[in-house]
């Protein structure tokens, strides 16, 4: 059994940080890769409009608050 104070408990503990790592960042190159560019003028114009009005597409619900979900009556 390996002992947390012996070096190959640290060496593999490294060894599997260190492939974790590079699978992180080989799934995030491939996943960056196949988005599609064309559509980062419409992402960016939705964005914008968010923060330029945030409630534009909120519903306005009851105005008794008792309806909410979880009030106690």
């Amino acid at each position: 059994m390996l002992d947390i104070s012996s070096g190959a408990f640290w060496m593999l503990v490294t060894v599997i940080g260190v492939a974790l790592l590079g699978a992180a960042i080989a799934w995030g190159m491939a996943y960056n890769s196949r988005r599609d560019r064309r559509k980062d003028a419409l992402t960016e114009a939705a964005t914008r409009e968010e923060y330029d009005h945030p409630n534009a597409g909120d519903k306005q619900g009851p105005a008794d608050p008792s309806h909410r979900m979880g009030a106690q009556r």
